[in-house]
């Protein structure tokens, strides 16, 4: 049940000229287009705990918590490349410090290359609202990517990486055992991709968020 607000449509459009080609060169012009890039949850970035101010981080200090369980792509070719549909699901539980039953959770969505570079990334902000007497729930975005590819080159080769905006502490976190989760059962962490890139320190979501 979506509870937290409608679905939207969020656009970003990568730039990449060295893969452009000319319409009379673009090799999907076929009834059955090539496959998508691949999408995944970068899985030490698929969890966000936020804590109410203070050095408390026991489960009474927590304000929410949120994860990524899944993320489901779609793509429509045309002459010029592919642009790629992300539907991204966001679940989140209202912790025992939260009295605003309200938050606002940052996650980025980056088109890696077929050779892993990051050529292109964008941050978004969805807010999440709990009801009265509803403390947990998802809510699903939707995202489009425009990707240009080139004569030799398939959109099967990139891949869309999704991710929450953490903390360097959050990130340490969600690298470590983390704390009781307020989404999964007792006793159970919640489910994280087993599949995509840990990120190394230079990663997007690896940054402090006081220094974008």
């Amino acid at each position: 049940m979506r509870f937290f607000r409608p679905r939207f449509f969020r656009l970003f459009a990568v730039v990449v000229l060295a893969l452009a080609v000319a319409a009379c060169a673009n090799p999907f012009k076929k009834k059955t287009p090539p496959p998508c890039p691949s999408g995944i949850i970068v899985k030490d970035a698929s969890r966000k705990v936020v804590y109410r101010e203070g050095p408390g981080r026991d489960v009474t200090d927590i304000l929410f918590e949120a994860s990524l369980p899944r993320v489901l792509l779609s793509c429509r070719y045309d002459d010029t490349g592919v642009e790629v549909t992300t539907l991204l699901t966001i679940v989140a539980a209202r912790g025992p410090a939260d009295t605003a039953r309200s938050a606002t959770v940052r996650y980025f969505a980056a088109v890696i290359a077929p050779a892993g570079d990051i050529i292109g990334k964008r941050e978004f902000e969805t807010d999440l609202t709990f009801p009265i007497n509803i403390d947990r729930g998802a809510t699903t975005d939707e995202l489009v990517q425009r990707i240009p590819v080139g004569k030799d080159i398939s959109a099967e080769e990139f891949t869309i990486a999704i991710g929450f905006q953490l903390t360097r502490e959050e990130l340490e976190a969600n690298r470590k055992a983390g704390p009781t989760s307020l989404i999964a059962p007792a006793g159970v962490r919640p489910s994280i991709p087993s599949t995509g890139p840990s990120p190394k320190d230079d990663f997007p979501q690896a940054r402090p968020e006081t220094s974008q």
